[in-house]
């Protein structure tokens, strides 16, 4: 499932990219910042459970 988001949203942005006319930039900025938010809410989730399982990793019993 993961996967198809990431290509759906790569469609979406190459849409946006058209050889044939001009690029609508402020149209990909803003489609590129709306794809990396729920990127962005999972890691802020889950910020504490990384940072513990790193700082952990390295120390000895």
């Amino acid at each position: 499932m993961a996967g198809g988001v990431i290509l759906s949203d790569w469609l979406a942005l190459r849409a946006f990219n058209d050889a044939t006319t001009k690029t609508n930039w402020g149209g990909l900025l803003a489609m590129s910042t709306l794809s990396l938010v729920p990127v962005l809410i999972i890691f802020f989730a889950f910020q504490r459970y990384l940072i513990e399982g790193i700082a952990t990793t390295g120390l000895k019993a």
